[in-house]
């Protein structure tokens, strides 16, 4: 698995150069959990732009997570890959996207859990729901849903911030992510749109709860990086 996400982060750079084309990528930690990704969004064909019509999507991600399983510790950690294609629909208040495509992952943990029911490894369809409004909204807000079938996989979160003089909004964030066997929920207070020459970053603190009643402090941050040839 590990040489399957080496080698699908390499083939977004052996692509045929496109026209534009974005990179996005984020982490977070909250207690024993870490996430990271890493992506690039680009047109579908050759001499398409973003936002007008149809995209691909390339992203690698990793999660490390511990529960508890009754009396026993159980340490997790899930490697994917996913690439979908989707289209974007653009309206007075902002645009919305809309993606299918394919997940494959691979989960380990350590001792094993008899009672996990989720799927260890396997190739999966995947969903996706995008909405971002305008930049220069008064309110600026965003939401992303994403749904693996078949390993009833679910991550959802949204933002809904006052925008500054500066262009920076600031507001709160909600998210949740996990499956039928364990979830884990957070609330935080984001900033949105803070540019650092070429990256739109976005941070957040806040607090994470898990269904093992485990509550953390949360921190985490985002960004994506706009890039034209």
């Amino acid at each position: 698995m590990r040489l399957m996400v080496t080698a699908s982060i390499l083939s977004t750079f052996a692509m045929p150069a496109l026209a534009e084309s974005v990179w996005v990528g984020g982490g977070s930690g909250a207690g024993m959990t870490r996430v990271a990704y890493l992506g690039r969004i680009g047109p579908l064909l050759p001499g398409q732009s973003l936002g007008d019509g149809w995209s691909h999507s390339v992203f690698a991600d990793y999660v490390s997570y511990n529960y508890n399983s009754g009396a026993q510790g159980i340490q997790g950690t899930v490697k994917g890959i996913k690439f979908s294609v989707g289209r974007e629909f653009r309206g007075d208040n902002g645009s919305l996207g809309l993606s299918l495509g394919v997940a494959t992952s691979r989960t380990k943990l350590s001792p094993d859990d008899s009672g996990n029911t989720s799927p260890r490894s396997g190739l999966h369809p995947v969903s996706e729901l995008i909405w971002q409004s305008k930049a220069d909204a008064t309110w600026r807000s965003g939401a992303y849903v994403q749904y693996v079938f078949g390993d009833r996989r679910n991550i959802a979160n949204a933002f809904l911030g006052r925008r500054l003089s500066n262009g920076i909004a600031i507001g709160p964030q909600v998210s949740t992510n996990g499956d039928p066997n364990y979830r884990i929920y957070g609330l935080a207070l984001a900033l949105n749109g803070w540019k650092i020459g070429q990256l739109d970053m976005g941070i957040y603190v806040g607090a994470q709860h898990s269904e093992s009643g485990d509550t953390h402090p949360e921190v985490g941050f985002s960004f994506s990086m706009y890039l034209q040839n």
